[in-house]
């Protein structure tokens, strides 16, 4: 048998408890950081998707230019890039429709040039083309966004059309 102090084996338990105290108190605070930050990165998530929400109005108007100008914005300003993929892709959509109304509207304008038609059907083909050409345009809207137009009519570019150069619905 060796040689020991008095009371070594009582002071050892207790540096042991002490130690395994520590760790214990180390681990418990990692995790509670860890479940911390885990609810506050959904929180931000929450508070992204409420933003979002916030649009759904203009992702759904029957103004193609306002869901155009509306795609744009998004894939400048965000962050996410899977999320970015999706509006390039609703924007791809909208321009499809967008060249759709343009394309129709000219098919319109080429056939108001006929001398052929009565004074009735080169009023409606005008009544048609106004109604496509403001499908064309970005609608401002009263109080929206707190600047009295659309949020998507406005930009911090100046202009009311994403740099303020070009015709309506320009980038």
């Amino acid at each position: 048998m060796g040689f020991s102090f008095p009371g070594s084996d009582e002071r050892l338990g207790h540096w042991l408890k002490f130690v395994s105290a520590i760790i214990c108190a180390i681990i418990v605070a990692y995790a509670g950081n860890s479940i911390s930050n885990d609810i506050q990165q959904q929180r931000l998530e929450l508070q992204k998707m409420a933003e979002f929400g916030r649009y759904v109005e203009y992702a759904l108007s029957s103004n193609v230019a306002t869901r155009r100008n509306l795609a744009r914005y998004f894939i400048a300003v965000t962050e996410d890039e899977k999320l970015r993929e999706k509006w390039m892709s609703f924007l791809e959509l909208v321009n499809k429709e967008y060249k759709d109304i343009e394309d129709a509207k000219e098919k319109q304008q080429q056939r108001l040039k006929n001398l052929d038609l009565s004074e009735e059907e080169k009023e409606r083909l005008r009544r048609g083309i106004i109604e496509m050409q403001q499908e064309l345009k970005v609608v401002p809207r009263s109080g929206a966004a707190g600047y009295g137009v659309s949020p998507f009519g406005v930009t911090p570019f100046g202009g009311g059309n994403f740099g303020g150069a070009g015709k309506s619905g320009d980038f």
